[in-house]
């Protein structure tokens, strides 16, 4: 029972990690393309995607992602120069954020140990 316990707690930590890791990585690709996508629509002709998302993401998605890049951007002009800074601070709080859920499951696993381990057999 223990064991199964903490091959549950493993797997949550897994699927935390690799979710926290994805995003911090598109919160960095956001901070980067935070200079081009400034500069106005031209800027946006030289966006380009994280690698890894090329494999998922379908052509005509990436334009239709473009074009609605493109609309927006002339709606939101007045947050951008705040969005560079505030995408830097984003990765790293989502590493203090990570760190915290993974003390959490730990704390609940070994919780769960403990309180599994206090269980008396039953009387057969």
């Amino acid at each position: 029972m223990k064991g199964l316990v903490w091959g549950v707690a493993a797997l949550c930590a897994l699927l935390w990690s690799a979710g926290i890791a994805v995003l911090a990585s598109v919160s960095d690709w956001l901070a980067g393309s935070a200079g081009p996508a400034l500069g106005g629509l031209q800027g946006m002709a030289g966006l380009a995607l994280p690698p890894w998302l090329d494999f998922w993401l379908d052509p005509s998605w990436r334009k239709g992602l473009f074009a609605l890049i493109a609309a927006t951007q002339d709606a939101l002009a007045w947050v951008t120069p705040w969005v560079g800074p505030l995408l830097e601070w984003l990765a790293p709080l989502l590493w203090v954020l990570w760190a915290i859920g993974m003390l959490t499951l730990l704390a609940l696993a070994a919780g769960s140990q403990f309180l599994i381990g206090r269980l008396r057999p039953a009387d057969a």
